[in-house]
Protein backbone atom coordinates (compact mmCIF):
# COMPACT_ATOMS: atom_id res chain seq x y z
CA UNK A 1 0.00 0.00 0.00
CA UNK A 2 1.24 3.41 -0.67
CA UNK A 3 0.02 6.37 0.99
CA UNK A 4 0.30 9.68 0.44
CA UNK A 5 -0.44 12.74 2.48
CA UNK A 6 0.06 16.50 1.55
CA UNK A 7 2.60 17.87 4.40
CA UNK A 8 4.99 16.21 6.79
CA UNK A 9 3.91 12.90 8.07
CA UNK A 10 2.59 11.80 11.61
CA UNK A 11 4.98 8.52 12.00
CA UNK A 12 3.54 7.54 15.03
CA UNK A 13 -0.06 7.32 14.21
CA UNK A 14 0.63 5.46 10.78
CA UNK A 15 2.85 2.50 12.34
CA UNK A 16 0.07 2.02 15.32
CA UNK A 17 -2.66 2.03 12.21
CA UNK A 18 -0.35 -0.08 9.80
CA UNK A 19 0.28 -2.56 13.36
CA UNK A 20 -3.76 -2.95 13.80
CA UNK A 21 -3.97 -3.53 10.03
CA UNK A 22 -2.13 -6.82 10.25
CA UNK A 23 -2.29 -10.26 12.21
CA UNK A 24 -0.11 -13.13 12.80
CA UNK A 25 3.17 -11.30 12.37
CA UNK A 26 6.24 -11.76 14.95
CA UNK A 27 8.03 -8.87 13.62
CA UNK A 28 7.10 -5.66 12.80
CA UNK A 29 10.19 -2.82 11.22
CA UNK A 30 9.65 0.39 9.90
CA UNK A 31 11.49 3.35 8.77
CA UNK A 32 11.05 6.65 9.29
CA UNK A 33 12.65 9.28 7.11
CA UNK A 34 13.31 13.17 8.49
CA UNK A 35 14.10 15.81 6.93
CA UNK A 36 17.82 17.01 7.45
CA UNK A 37 19.64 20.61 7.98
CA UNK A 38 21.80 20.23 4.64
CA UNK A 39 23.34 23.30 2.99
CA UNK A 40 21.02 25.60 5.45
CA UNK A 41 17.88 24.63 3.96
CA UNK A 42 14.72 25.11 5.74
CA UNK A 43 12.88 21.68 4.46
CA UNK A 44 12.51 19.88 1.38
CA UNK A 45 9.57 19.83 -1.21
CA UNK A 46 8.32 16.70 -3.04
CA UNK A 47 6.41 16.43 -6.46
CA UNK A 48 5.05 13.22 -7.04
CA UNK A 49 3.59 11.50 -10.06
CA UNK A 50 0.96 9.15 -8.15
CA UNK A 51 1.05 6.49 -11.58
CA UNK A 52 4.57 6.50 -11.98
CA UNK A 53 4.53 5.54 -7.88
CA UNK A 54 2.16 2.83 -7.89
CA UNK A 55 4.03 1.17 -10.84
CA UNK A 56 6.79 1.09 -8.89
CA UNK A 57 5.61 -0.32 -6.04
CA UNK A 58 3.05 -2.79 -7.88
CA UNK A 59 6.53 -3.79 -8.95
CA UNK A 60 7.41 -4.51 -5.24
CA UNK A 61 4.30 -6.25 -4.82
CA UNK A 62 5.42 -8.51 -7.56
CA UNK A 63 8.94 -9.41 -6.28
CA UNK A 64 7.47 -10.40 -3.21
CA UNK A 65 4.29 -12.68 -4.26
CA UNK A 66 7.18 -14.32 -6.93
CA UNK A 67 9.88 -14.72 -4.35
CA UNK A 68 12.09 -12.57 -6.96
CA UNK A 69 13.57 -10.48 -4.25
CA UNK A 70 16.46 -12.72 -2.86
CA UNK A 71 16.95 -12.15 0.56
CA UNK A 72 20.48 -13.52 2.30
CA UNK A 73 18.66 -15.57 4.78
CA UNK A 74 16.67 -17.30 2.22
CA UNK A 75 14.42 -18.12 5.13
CA UNK A 76 10.81 -19.14 5.17
CA UNK A 77 8.81 -16.44 6.72
CA UNK A 78 5.48 -18.57 7.41
CA UNK A 79 2.03 -16.47 6.77
CA UNK A 80 1.46 -13.03 7.77
CA UNK A 81 -1.87 -11.24 6.92
CA UNK A 82 -3.83 -8.15 6.52
CA UNK A 83 -6.45 -8.14 8.32
CA UNK A 84 -9.97 -8.11 6.64
CA UNK A 85 -11.64 -5.14 8.28
CA UNK A 86 -8.56 -2.86 7.78
CA UNK A 87 -9.87 -1.86 4.95
CA UNK A 88 -10.34 1.75 4.16
CA UNK A 89 -9.19 5.29 2.27
CA UNK A 90 -7.41 7.54 4.45
CA UNK A 91 -7.94 10.50 1.89
CA UNK A 92 -4.41 8.36 0.02
CA UNK A 93 -4.14 7.78 -3.00
CA UNK A 94 -2.92 4.36 -2.27
CA UNK A 95 -4.44 0.75 -2.48
CA UNK A 96 -6.99 0.30 1.06
CA UNK A 97 -5.16 -2.85 2.12
CA UNK A 98 -1.55 -3.85 2.52
CA UNK A 99 0.28 -6.57 -0.03
CA UNK A 100 0.12 -9.87 1.48
CA UNK A 101 2.35 -12.07 -0.81
CA UNK A 102 1.86 -16.50 -0.44
CA UNK A 103 3.50 -18.87 1.40
CA UNK A 104 7.40 -19.27 0.74
CA UNK A 105 10.47 -16.73 0.76
CA UNK A 106 9.34 -13.71 1.15
CA UNK A 107 5.92 -14.63 0.89
CA UNK A 108 4.06 -13.65 4.12
CA UNK A 109 5.66 -9.91 3.72
CA UNK A 110 3.44 -6.91 4.13
CA UNK A 111 4.86 -4.18 2.58
CA UNK A 112 3.75 -0.59 3.41
CA UNK A 113 4.80 2.82 2.66
CA UNK A 114 4.03 6.81 3.26
CA UNK A 115 5.30 9.84 1.50
CA UNK A 116 4.82 13.36 1.84
CA UNK A 117 3.43 15.74 -1.21
CA UNK A 118 4.52 19.23 -0.85
CA UNK A 119 6.50 21.29 1.91
CA UNK A 120 8.45 19.28 4.77
CA UNK A 121 10.09 21.75 7.33
CA UNK A 122 13.78 20.83 8.29
CA UNK A 123 12.82 17.71 11.58
CA UNK A 124 9.65 16.88 10.30
CA UNK A 125 9.01 13.42 8.80
CA UNK A 126 8.75 12.95 4.69
CA UNK A 127 9.11 8.77 4.52
CA UNK A 128 7.71 5.73 6.75
CA UNK A 129 8.46 2.19 5.71
CA UNK A 130 6.64 -0.36 7.20
CA UNK A 131 7.12 -4.00 7.08
CA UNK A 132 5.64 -6.89 8.54
CA UNK A 133 6.36 -10.87 8.17
CA UNK A 134 6.04 -13.95 10.90
CA UNK A 135 9.92 -13.58 11.28
CA UNK A 136 12.33 -11.22 11.73
CA UNK A 137 14.94 -12.05 9.33
CA UNK A 138 12.74 -11.46 6.32
CA UNK A 139 11.32 -8.34 7.69
CA UNK A 140 14.41 -6.72 8.06
CA UNK A 141 16.17 -7.86 5.19
CA UNK A 142 12.90 -6.76 2.74
CA UNK A 143 13.00 -3.28 5.07
CA UNK A 144 16.91 -2.61 4.06
CA UNK A 145 16.37 -3.31 0.33
CA UNK A 146 13.26 -1.91 0.51
CA UNK A 147 14.06 1.27 1.38
CA UNK A 148 17.41 1.21 -0.54
CA UNK A 149 15.79 0.74 -3.81
CA UNK A 150 13.09 3.90 -2.80
CA UNK A 151 15.80 6.18 -2.28
CA UNK A 152 17.68 5.03 -6.14
CA UNK A 153 14.27 4.38 -7.89
CA UNK A 154 11.06 5.83 -6.47
CA UNK A 155 9.41 8.43 -8.84
CA UNK A 156 9.93 11.12 -6.26
CA UNK A 157 11.10 14.65 -7.13
CA UNK A 158 12.60 16.60 -4.07
CA UNK A 159 13.33 20.11 -4.31
CA UNK A 160 15.61 22.05 -1.40
CA UNK A 161 13.61 25.32 0.83
CA UNK A 162 15.30 27.84 1.02
CA UNK A 163 12.67 30.25 2.87
CA UNK A 164 9.95 30.76 -0.01
CA UNK A 165 12.50 29.98 -2.87
CA UNK A 166 12.10 26.01 -4.34
CA UNK A 167 15.41 24.68 -5.63
CA UNK A 168 15.60 21.41 -7.30
CA UNK A 169 18.01 19.03 -5.11
CA UNK A 170 20.28 18.39 -7.50
CA UNK A 171 22.99 16.81 -5.07
CA UNK A 172 20.42 14.68 -3.32
CA UNK A 173 18.58 13.35 -6.12
CA UNK A 174 18.83 10.40 -8.63
CA UNK A 175 18.74 9.70 -12.03
CA UNK A 176 15.58 7.41 -12.52
CA UNK A 177 16.16 5.82 -15.78
CA UNK A 178 13.80 6.12 -18.67
CA UNK A 179 12.64 9.60 -17.39
CA UNK A 180 13.73 12.16 -19.74
CA UNK A 181 15.95 14.75 -19.07
CA UNK A 182 16.09 13.67 -14.86
CA UNK A 183 17.00 10.39 -16.33
CA UNK A 184 19.44 10.81 -19.04
CA UNK A 185 22.02 13.16 -17.09
CA UNK A 186 21.16 15.92 -18.82
CA UNK A 187 21.30 19.41 -16.78
CA UNK A 188 17.47 20.13 -16.12
CA UNK A 189 16.96 23.98 -17.28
Amino acid sequence: MVEIFDGALDAVALVAKWQGEVRGCGALCFFVGVVRDDDGVSGLSFDIYEPLLQAWFKQWEKQLASTELNLESGEQVGKCVANDNAAGDSGTAGESSGFVAGTAGTAGVVLKMAHARGDVAVGAVSFVAFVASKKRRAALEVLDVFVEDFKANAPIWKYDLYGERRVWAQKRSFLLKGAGVLGSGGEFK
